[in-house]
């Protein structure tokens, strides 16, 4: 896109976004202006090094509620994605999971994409990762940003920054914690420790209210092991006939 529609296209949607490297991830902005849209969510074309021509185009986590799911390569690959996905429509319904935004990454990976509340000050946290310690999924969050289409190699498989949905604070908290069910280890990843508004850390706040692994009890750890690459998916039988085909549209 064109680094001059970015303002008209931020007011448009509400969202923060970043003009990147027409062909790497990297901010074509100084610090200033990095820093600024993270702070009001509004670019200004003066912190740039280009002023007109064509750009990627970056969106920023925390402004309007914005959190994104990041699902490495080796996670679709290894069809980690693709259960993921019959884990969704299984516990959240299909009418949840035919809300989220998803996008194809260059690398070969996807994104997740929803709100919840006007703003979240949430930094990223890892999901899941490999016995090896390799990352297969995690959370994008307060200031911190992922690529997006119509940035070169990224495509949407569903939705558009237009159509980004307001979740339930609820169902994100059961949304991530069928990400986590694919961690393989003993324990599952620490919460990064949150800074930023203190209403979000207050007692009964939102922040009281948040899924932590400390509060995720051992029955619920899904423990992929080697041998075993097939969901255990409870209540598979009540989640529609078109599962398998909606698992296999996203792969």
């Amino acid at each position: 896109m064109n680094i001059a529609d970015i303002p008209s296209l931020s007011g448009e949607t509400g969202l923060a976004l970043i003009p990147i490297k027409k062909d790497d991830k990297r901010p074509l902005l100084n610090t200033g202006g990095l820093e600024k849209i993270f702070d009001t969510g509004m670019f200004d074309p003066a912190y740039s090094s280009l002023k007109k021509g064509l750009v990627g185009l970056g969106l920023a986590g925390g402004h309007a509620g914005v959190e994104v799911i990041d699902i490495e390569k080796a996670a679709v690959n290894e069809s980690i994605q693709r259960e993921l996905v019959a884990l969704i429509l299984c516990e959240l319904g299909e009418d949840f999971y035919d809300s989220l935004v998803l996008t194809n990454t260059r690398s070969g990976g996807r994104h997740i994409i929803y709100r919840f509340g006007d703003k979240n000050e949430l930094p990223g946290k890892p999901l899941a990762k490999k016995a090896n310690g390799d990352l297969y999924i995690e959370t994008r969050g307060y200031r911190q940003y992922v690529v997006v289409p119509p940035s070169k190699g990224y495509g949407f498989i569903q939705g558009d920054l237009h159509s980004i949905p307001l979740i339930t604070l609820e169902q994100r908290n059961k949304l991530l914690e069928l990400c986590q069910r694919f961690h393989e280890g003993a324990e599952l990843p620490q919460h990064p420790k949150v800074t930023g508004n203190q209403s979000w850390r207050e007692p009964g706040g939102i922040m009281s209210q948040l899924l932590l692994p400390q509060n995720i009890s051992q029955s619920s750890h899904y423990c992929l092991r080697k041998d075993m690459r097939k969901p255990r998916m409870k209540g598979k039988e009540h989640c529609g006939g078109d599962l398998i085909k909606r698992m296999k549209d996203t792969g």
